[in-house]
């Protein structure tokens, strides 16, 4: 009796140390990057946003935002957290690109294979605008300072993306 309670003690052990190995492991999300690039516009010349017929004129009519302006990418750090927990402070990723003389800018942020949200803000600028002065009888253009402000833009982006967001300020 003794020999066949050992050996069901030692098939059961068996058995129970063959059932905890093929338990499934989870695997982290894997780190990574995504690329976040985009052209940058601004309606800074008034005269030339309607054509002689009254059509709309073709896109290219807008102007390049100027060289220097700076452009935020925002990632909410609870975010990147696969298994965030309630209350704790987490900080916010942020990213700047700055747009070159091409009006283009590009930032790589961290990214997932899980979609992540960004925002994007964009910095106000002041610069001249060519208006029509309606003052002056014929009227004619005129420059005047103007500033320009553009809502925040959100984007959602994967490990390896590529994503092109343009912007108009108006």
């Amino acid at each position: 009796m003794k020999k066949v309670y050992l050996r069901t003690l030692a098939l059961s052990a068996i058995i129970l140390g063959a059932a905890s190995c093929s338990k499934e492991t989870q695997t982290a999300l894997e780190p990574g990057t995504a690329t976040i690039m985009g052209k940058v516009w601004v309606n800074s010349n008034e005269t030339n946003d309607t054509m002689v017929n009254g059509a709309n004129p073709p896109a290219g009519t807008k102007e390049l935002a100027p060289a220097g302006t700076q452009v935020t990418f925002v990632i909410k750090g609870m975010d990147l957290d696969p298994n965030p927990q309630a209350g704790y402070p987490y900080k916010d990723i942020i990213k700047t690109a700055t747009v070159g003389a091409d009006g283009m800018y590009t930032v790589t942020v961290p990214a997932y294979e899980k979609a992540l949200d960004v925002t994007i803000k964009y910095d106000d600028f002041t610069t001249n605008a060519t208006v029509w002065d309606e003052t002056i009888t014929p009227m004619r253009t005129t420059t005047v300072r103007k500033m320009y402000t553009k809502s925040d833009d959100m984007v959602t982006v994967v490990a390896g993306m590529k994503k092109v967001q343009d912007a108009l300020y108006q």
